[in-house]
């Protein structure tokens, strides 16, 4: 039987933002610990047999994908298909307080840089925002309705502002990553939809 990715076992979460973060960092480091990269890679080909499901995903010109860093839900797969289907992908970079999005078209105009994250080389061109038309969004946890906890940098806060408001969001998990509900800020922007290795939904709204 094949091996499957570990799943930690969920506290019931308080209801501030920083006591929902600290409850998932320490699930995250548990996950990290406990799942083989084997597994990881299952669950990267999961996710992209999800998005292969939906049509907006399928159908983007300009997706716009993160590269995962430990924890987070793994990306490569997509990424690979993208590339092999002569697609660019608009991928985040890291400049001060905010996030670049440049054009990548292989794996190779990847390199290391912020926090260790793979993440375009200064050559690739830009891509702007307003020209993305889906995107998919990592983070510490999301809930039904598409709240989603990050790090509480803002980077994607900000970027989203420039993102047309009619694009689907896909906010990429695990299931240990759904809680029942997460508190919004009034400035945040939610995710439309949730992906995960099981599953693509549409958030609740309302």
């Amino acid at each position: 039987m094949p091996e499957e990715p570990h799943s930690p076992k969920k506290p019931d979460p308080h209801p501030g933002r920083r006591a929902v973060r600290q409850s998932v960092r320490c699930l995250r480091r548990e996950f990290v610990e406990k799942t083989s990269p084997g597994a990881l890679l299952r669950c990267s080909q999961a996710l992209l047999d999800r998005l292969r499901e939906f049509g907006p995903w399928r159908k983007a010109r300009t997706p716009c994908a993160y590269v995962a860093m430990p924890g987070e839900a793994p990306t490569e797969a997509i990424l690979a298909d993208c590339f092999l289907r002569g697609i660019p992908v608009a991928v985040p970079l890291v400049t001060g307080a905010t996030l670049e999005l440049r054009f990548v078209e292989k794996h190779e105009e990847l390199q290391a840089g912020a926090f260790g994250i793979l993440e375009p080389r200064a050559a690739t061109p830009p891509c702007p925002p307003e020209s993305v038309d889906c995107i998919l969004l990592p983070g510490l946890a999301f809930d039904p309705r598409g709240n989603r906890l990050g790090h509480g940098m803002g980077y994607y806060d900000r970027l989203l502002q420039h993102v047309p408001a009619g694009v689907p969001r896909i906010g990429v998990a695990f299931e240990w990553q759904i809680f029942p509900a997460i508190p919004a800020l009034p400035h945040d922007i939610p995710a439309t939809h949730i992906a995960t290795p099981e599953r693509l939904f549409e958030c609740a709204r309302g």
